[in-house]
């Protein structure tokens, strides 16, 4: 049961991912008019014909508006290692109240080096 936790929050770390990456979920979800503000979407739209149409959302974000948020959420390697740290110290402390930080400790290069080379992987193959 352990296992399986860390193991599938692990999975949802390389889906989420996945879909900002290189999915086009900020499309899917700029459809409903309350998030379409949120996300910028004409903004982003017009950045694609003006200036850059290989523009990925996270590459817009980043270079529209450069933050560490932004520079956070269009890194890879930056939003593996936050999305691995908080998402697996969650779930170690959930699962092992006393001994969970030395667990953690021990176990977190692991599971961040395997998130990013499985999202690489997978990158790499859906541009073939």
């Amino acid at each position: 049961m352990e296992q399986t936790l860390l193991i599938s929050l692990n999975f949802y770390i390389i889906f989420f991912l996945i879909i900002w990456f290189d999915g086009d979920i900020t499309n899917i979800l700029s459809r409903c008019s309350i998030l379409r503000k949120l996300f910028r979407r004409s903004e982003y739209e017009k950045f694609k014909l003006e200036e850059d149409v290989m523009a990925s959302y996270p590459e817009f974000l980043n270079y529209k508006y450069p933050s560490f948020m932004t520079k956070l959420l269009s890194c890879p390697i930056c939003l593996t290692f936050w999305l691995t740290l908080i998402l697996n110290s969650l779930g170690f402390y959930y699962l092992s109240r006393e001994t969970w930080l030395i667990e953690f400790t021990i176990s977190f290069p692991i599971y961040y080096f395997v998130n990013l080379l499985l999202f690489l992987i997978i990158k790499k193959l859906l541009s073939n």
